[in-house]
């Protein structure tokens, strides 16, 4: 049966308070893995539904080799864009919280026509009058 990793949440999104995703950080060092329902582990051979024991998962017997804890940042579903829009909002967390991550990992999705990155997932672009002239 899976356990219960408190590591691992859903989203990291503007809507959630930056405290709260810190707090479900690894306290020591870790590795950080982005990506869909093949990362979070709930693929297996194309069988839905099923969950896998975290000691099954790529991501958390890689930590183990490596002796870091993982900080699992996938979900079921998960496309390109919001992939990366977690990353951003990954690395606006603090230094420290940073400093700690020893590796990160993206698992982007295949074929994934959405996956057109754009400005507006960064910052918010303002025209100035003398870019319209």
């Amino acid at each position: 049966m899976r356990t219960e990793n408190k590591t691992n949440i859903e989203f990291i999104e503007r809507r959630i308070p930056k405290q709260e995703i810190i707090d479900k950080v690894p306290k020591g060092d870790y590795i950080a893995v982005f990506g869909t329902s093949h990362t979070y582990g709930s693929c297996e051979r194309g069988v839905d539904g099923v969950m896998l024991d975290e000691d099954d998962m790529w991501a958390f017997r890689l930590g183990k080799k490596m002796g870091l804890e993982v900080f699992n940042v996938s979900s079921t579903g998960n496309y390109n864009v919001n992939i990366v829009r977690q990353m951003i909002d990954f690395y606006e967390l603090s230094d420290e919280v940073i400093a700690r991550c020893k590796l990160v990992i993206t698992e982007p999705r295949v074929g994934d026509t959405a996956g057109i990155m754009c400005t507006d997932l960064i910052e918010e672009h303002v025209v100035s009058s003398d870019e319209l002239n």
